[in-house]
């Protein structure tokens, strides 16, 4: 995700004085579908899927605590870790 993906967007909200941010949102349900798409095709060992969905949890509650920065940093992490070595978007995502 480039840097233009971490800056605040019209559709943030705040909410009990905290920023929530619509790309925390979108990028837990693009994780979401990696996930799922890894686990249908067996492409990634189960308790690789297992641990990326606790991290997603991790990623939801530091969104949540207002640090949408790392949250998303988090997520990318997670979209690495499952991403196959031979698959193509490997190379985007930096590794």
């Amino acid at each position: 995700m480039g840097f233009r993906s971490h800056l605040p967007r019209d559709d943030d909200k705040r909410r009990d004085g905290r920023l929530v941010h619509g790309g925390c949102a979108a990028r837990d349900l693009q994780v979401l579908m990696m996930i799922e798409e890894r686990e249908d095709a067996s492409t990634v060992a189960a308790n690789k899927l297992h641990e990326a969905m606790l991290t997603m949890l991790h990623a939801r509650i530091v969104c949540h605590q207002g640090q949408v920065v790392d949250a998303l940093a988090i997520y990318d992490r997670i979209a690495q870790s499952i991403t196959p070595e031979s698959h193509p978007l490997k190379r985007v995502l930096g590794h």
